[in-house]
């Protein structure tokens, strides 16, 4: 019975509170995001791209997608430096705490391409100050070149962000479909240490010298800061012990 627990505890604490792994079930075809519930919102004027897959037809738009490979993509097919939100919203909220960690994989099509955190609480989308980029020279210029730094488990396309409360960490952002998308001020009052999230995503900037580069991200997760985690993990031992006493007192 005590060792039951203890693997009971084990494979909870050890669980990230979300993950999404962008999965593409179609044959020999991008996605659209929409297919996996995220939305991606293109320029000033937060023009739509959830239901994209390439670039089109004359005229030509930046797009968005999900790989056969399984990873979302960005491109600026039309516009330098284009920005980006790819975001999801929870059907319930997901609590986080002071320093949980957001992981995820990204490899961009040149160093200048720029990535930071999205969060939605209280109806309203923030941006994490804190910018991320590839460090590679001359990026991934492909997503088979980005898969493959994936599966060696290359430093350079793996990220984390520690969820930090303070007002220093996140500006507002406004964003509102076909209309607009933009970056606002830091926030004037701190979040909760335990604050509920109702969504999550990236705000992509495609930055560099030419049009027609994507930006790549995989495998977002949201993963308890390890203080939980030795907290729980001795908890489970507790259980063990507390149950191996009894069971002694009982026989």
């Amino acid at each position: 019975m005590g060792l039951l627990i203890l693997v009971q505890a084990a494979v909870t604490v050890r669980g990230a509170l979300y993950t999404e792994t962008f999965e593409n079930p179609a044959t020999g075809a991008n996605m659209q995001t929409s297919a996996i519930g995220w939305s991606v919102y293109a320029g000033s004027t937060a023009i739509n791209n959830s239901t994209t897959t390439s670039s089109g037809s004359s005229p030509f738009h930046d797009y968005a997608a999900v790989s056969t490979s399984d990873f979302l993509f960005v491109n600026n097919a039309v516009t330098l430096n284009q920005s980006f939100a790819a975001v999801h919203e929870f059907g319930a909220g997901l609590t986080i705490k002071s320093g949980d960690t957001f992981s995820w994989q990204m490899g961009n099509a040149t160093t200048a391409a720029t990535a930071q955190i999205m969060i939605q609480t209280g109806g309203n989308w923030y941006v994490s100050t804190s910018v991320k980029q590839n460090t590679k020279v001359n990026g991934y210029s492909s997503g088979t070149e980005f898969i493959n730094a994936v599966n060696a488990s290359s430093a350079d396309v793996s990220f984390s962000l520690a969820f930090d409360p303070s007002t220093a960490a996140w500006k507002t952002v406004t964003l509102t479909d076909g209309v607009e998308l933009s970056i606002g001020s830091t926030i004037t009052n701190p979040f909760s240490s335990t604050t509920t999230i109702t969504g999550i995503g990236f705000y992509l900037v495609d930055a560099g010298a030419s049009i027609g580069q994507s930006m790549r991200i995989d495998t977002l997760q949201i993963v308890p800061e390890p203080g939980t985690l030795a907290l729980a993990g001795l908890g489970g031992m507790l259980l063990v012990v507390s149950a191996r006493r009894q069971r002694r007192c009982e026989a």
